[in-house]
């Protein structure tokens, strides 16, 4: 004997979302164009970040230079020897 379980007598519950392929594919366009932009947006601040590092490290290694120069004349000043000469 068959159990009675009164599926037929049960409400179709409406599904919360868009009921046609179109709507959907609409909403994952824009969302889509939404992470297009933000990922454009990201790569150009990397872009310039990148060229902010190369500036500082070059203006870093220009102010090294002088320094090592200043510290080779001091050397030079006060043992009246090249700094290559000390070592």
């Amino acid at each position: 004997m068959p159990i009675d379980t009164d599926e037929d007598n049960e409400e179709i519950a409406t599904p919360a979302y868009p009921t046609t392929y179109k709507d959907e594919v609409k909403k994952l366009k824009k969302i889509i164009k939404e992470i297009q932009k933000n990922h454009d947006n990201l790569l150009d601040a990397a872009k310039y970040n990148a060229k902010e590092s190369s500036a500082r490290i070059k203006d870093l290694e220009d102010k090294f230079n002088k320094v090592s120069n200043i510290a080779e004349a001091l050397a030079f000043t006060a043992t009246g020897k090249d700094p290559g000469e000390i070592l």
